[in-house]
């Protein structure tokens, strides 16, 4: 509730002068504050929806990261005694292949008996672990030295002694299985493969103390339950033998798990699956979508009186929709010697800039060649011969196809430019291939190296970019925020200031009403005056 200062010092003139000082106040603070007001809530609508991009590409982000590790390749087996997975979808390629298997690995496994408690004492001293292989007898260890586990007095229980095995992480896992009532035994087993048998050697402190039970100095076939043996199978009829059952270094990117030996050849394989692809492709426009939409809701321009969009003008909004129009129009490079395109997949892009995926047209284009639809989810690095190992670090490298040459003295160039070598493995640092590293076998002199950036890639680098640290995102956010903390400054200001305009007026209208008050006196002495001179007049 305003206050009539003027009437507060008994100087009423008649006039209502809170009115006409707030009238006067209103009317030099009113368009100044709704300037500033303005502008407090544009800069407070923008950061909204700055912030509202930012979660969704966030969010944009994390949904890609679930395409990564996705394939259109599925794979199968004709036998449960093998099991076929993909570890690598990066490096899987389709594959058929014909295996027979004749053995499993298997973990040497060594029981000692003739214990009467888990808890009974025998006696300090070493107990020490090779390992190798045991022929006819006779023991060869093999390259990982001997480890001595040292049995002290006090503690040298059975259960002393299976801890120590195990608390040396060597490779060895020892349990002690109860037998019979009164009846322990040690059981001590090494991994699989023939090459990892063990020799185990007790040396007592004492003599018959019973360490030495604990001992596998010779062979003892008694004491071996199972014996050490590689797995051993054919592929395509190539003779293959292996520590173990899991093995990760035959087909590239792909784990074969043996089960059980075969009695006839078994098939495995891997192919291209349309539906799965579909699948994949049909999510990934899904995504691109939503984070789309988001972008052109904040940013549509208002038609025939319709309201545009908080961000209709920014600059960043524009570009990070100009980058993800160019990821479906522009071509996809390192995959084949011809670019490819996402429209080669059905991809079309609609007039308010939303794509679609027309499925006839996908599932034509993956029949014809369905390795090209590695270019949508996955990146590729590969060399036109098997005998250089490409990898890369980092993403600053261009996608392409680039020409390798090695010269008779081992210097390798590449999209003519010089490549470091370091420990038998070459490297590039700068241009197109920044980050390429090959490890190039013996007698190669030209090669080409493909370098393919996937939709999916292309996608996590732009969100990758606005994400970084003290990204653009960030930084307009950040002066907007200064912004508001200016307005708020400029309306303390005009506080300051119309408070300063109100009492100016007020010690101005006290004035005038002081004259006034005082012309008024006059005037009434005057009228008296008169009044007693015309009443002299007529007495």
């Amino acid at each position: 509730m305003a206050t009539d200062y003027l009437s507060a010092l008994n100087m009423g003139s008649g006039l209502n002068t809170t009115e006409i000082i707030d009238a006067l106040v209103n009317a030099e603070r009113v368009p100044k504050q709704e300037i500033i007001d303005k502008k407090l809530d544009d800069s407070s609508v923008t950061i909204s929806a700055l912030g509202q991009v930012k979660t969704a590409l966030a969010s944009f982000d994390s949904s890609l990261s679930n395409f990564e590790g996705l394939t259109s390749l599925s794979t199968t087996s004709s036998s449960s005694s093998i099991n076929v997975s993909i570890i690598d979808s990066t490096a899987v390629s389709a594959f058929s292949h014909s295996i027979d298997i004749n053995t499993l690995a298997k973990a040497q496994t060594l029981v000692f008996d003739g214990f009467t408690s888990k808890d009974q004492s025998l006696g300090a001293g070493t107990i020490s672990i090779s390992f190798g292989t045991w022929d006819s007898g006779s023991f060869t260890q093999n390259a990982n030295p001997m480890t001595t586990l040292n049995i002290a007095s006090g503690n040298d229980t059975l259960i002393d002694v299976r801890n120590a095995v195990n608390d040396a992480a060597i490779g060895v896992v020892a349990s002690i299985v109860k037998t019979d009532t009164n009846s322990y035994s040690l059981m001590i087993k090494s991994s699989s493969g023939v090459d990892n048998a063990m020799r185990i050697i007790s040396s007592e402190a004492s003599a018959g103390s019973g360490l030495a039970s604990i001992d596998f100095s010779s062979f003892d076939a008694s004491k071996e339950k199972v014996a050490a043996s590689d797995a051993s199978f054919t592929l395509d009829g190539v003779a293959i033998t292996r520590e173990n059952n899991t093995i990760t270094d035959i087909i590239d990117g792909v784990s074969l798990s043996l089960n059980s030996v075969t009695s006839s050849s078994q098939s495995i394989a891997a192919s291209y699956d349309a539906d799965d692809a579909l699948v994949i492709m049909q999510s990934l426009v899904d995504e691109m979508n939503l984070f789309g939409n988001k972008l052109r809701e904040l940013s549509v321009r208002g038609i025939n009186g319709a309201e545009s969009g908080p961000l209709v003008s920014d600059p960043i909004i524009a570009s990070l929709k100009r980058s993800l129009k160019s990821i479906t129009t522009n071509p996809i490079a390192g995959y084949s010697d011809d670019p490819i395109y996402m429209a080669n997949f059905g991809i079309m892009t609609e007039r308010d800039g939303s794509i679609t995926l027309n499925v006839t047209k996908f599932k034509s284009e993956f029949q014809s060649n369905p390795a090209f639809f590695d270019a949508i989810i996955k990146d590729s690095f590969k060399a036109s011969t098997s005998s250089i190992s490409v990898s890369t670090t980092g993403t600053s490298w261009t996608p392409g196809n680039y020409s390798l040459t090695v010269d008779g003295s081992g210097n390798a160039t590449i999209d003519a430019t010089a490549m470091s070598l370091s420990n038998n493995v070459y490297s590039s640092t700068s241009g197109n291939t920044n980050g390429l590293t090959l490890e190039i076998g013996a007698g190669i002199t030209n090669a080409t190296i493909s370098m393919g950036r996937s939709v999916v890639g292309s996608l996590k680098l732009i969100a990758k970019d606005y994400l970084k640290s003290n990204n653009d995102l960030d930084v307009k956010i950040s002066r907007y925020q200064e912004d508001i903390v200016n307005y708020q400054e400029d309306l303390d200001a005009l506080d300051n200031k119309m408070s300063y305009l109100r009492a100016n007026y007020v010690e101005r209208y006290a004035k005038m009403n002081s004259l006034m008050q005082m012309m008024k006196s006059t005037e009434d002495t005057l009228k008296n005056m008169m009044d007693s001179w015309r009443g002299s007049m007529t007495g």
